[in-house]
């Protein structure tokens, strides 16, 4: 769609419904499929680049660096792909399904899955800096700072972890399940639970 006219440029049919936010790179647009695929679209012209196919629902939304794209999937694993050519540079499984987004830094994609743990992976190689469990699933996708990645669970603790670490730092109790993304401004973090409530923590 054209920002300025709202005029449609092109569609792409992806053969599936798309519950994934789009992450653009120069070129490109990359969405998830609930056919399992990742997609990647030409963004002047519409027209695929190629596809990744993982055969299970992707409800997480891509994070994205010059060289990789970062999605987790209902196979359970996180996937780092080559955003030129389509190709799996590694993956990792979990034991739960991922709907978490995942948060990247210039080190280690971080992100949560069903089966309760936040994890932090190295994002060249995949190998593991930390995990950590909460007492619930993680739908929630982590935001982060500096230094401290803050992501919410159905445990209904809003938890602050040391990135370099994986130390808890501090945890809030809401009340209820979270599965909001948290978002910070103004110094605090802000979410809401299923309830409705909306918190801000300092």
């Amino acid at each position: 769609i054209d920002a300025r006219t709202g005029y449609e440029k092109w569609r792409f049919n992806a053969k599936s419904s798309v519950y994934t936010s789009p992450a653009v790179l120069d070129e490109n647009v990359y969405i998830g499929t609930l056919n399992g695929n990742l997609i990647s679209v030409n963004k002047r012209t519409g027209q695929e680049q190629w596809t990744f196919a993982t055969r299970q629902r992707i409800y997480s939304s891509p994070s994205l660096n010059q060289s990789t794209i970062f999605f987790g999937s209902d196979d359970k694993h996180m996937h780092a792909i080559n955003v030129k050519t389509g190709q799996e540079t590694w993956k990792k499984k979990t034991a739960g399904n991922i709907f978490s987004s995942p948060a990247i830094n210039e080190k280690a994609v971080m992100f949560g899955s069903a089966d309760s743990y936040i994890y932090a992976y190295d994002i060249k190689t995949g190998a593991r800096h930390w995990e950590y469990k909460t007492e619930g699933a993680i739908f929630s996708s982590p935001v982060i700072t500096s230094s401290t990645m803050y992501i919410g669970s159905t445990d209904g603790n809003l938890y602050a972890m040391n990135i370099a670490t994986g130390n808890e730092r501090w945890k809030y109790e809401s009340g209820d399940k979270i599965y909001s993304s948290p978002t910070i401004a103004d110094g605090k973090v802000i979410f809401n639970t299923v309830k409705g409530e909306v918190f801000a923590v300092e």
